[in-house]
């Protein structure tokens, strides 16, 4: 029985963040596409570690994995003053740096885009 609920709450985690990610999805297509000045004021990661514990063989060994996920975020001040964060790829954030300005691009809450000026 326990299994059963275990499973209906992954069911329904699963639904809800697929629900979460088509509104974010459906919102930004129709969100005005930006191309604005800004600076970048600030770059961040977020690492997240999960540990599961792995089962072995008849003989009962066990082990431990980690695994590390790295979220990257880039903050922009836009010209009339507001500060808006993104979240990019490893790629981008390693070809910014703090204080540099350019033309940011976007569409609603989706990074589209940073040049240099």
């Amino acid at each position: 029985m326990i299994f059963k609920m275990m499973i209906f709450l992954a069911v329904i985690l699963l639904l809800v963040t697929v629900i979460k990610d088509v509104k974010e999805w459906r919102g930004n297509k129709k969100a005005p596409h930006y191309v604005v000045g800004a600076s970048l004021v600030s770059k961040r990661k977020n690492e997240t570690k999960n540990r599961h514990t792995q089962v072995g063989d008849v003989s009962g060994a066990r082990g431990d994995h980690m695994k590390i996920s790295t979220s990257y975020y880039i903050t922009f001040q836009v010209t009339g003053g507001d500060c808006i964060e993104f979240k990019v790829h490893e790629k981008e954030y390693g070809m910014v740096r703090e204080g540099e300005y350019g033309v940011l691009s976007f569409q609603g809450t989706k990074y589209l885009g940073f040049h240099r000026t």
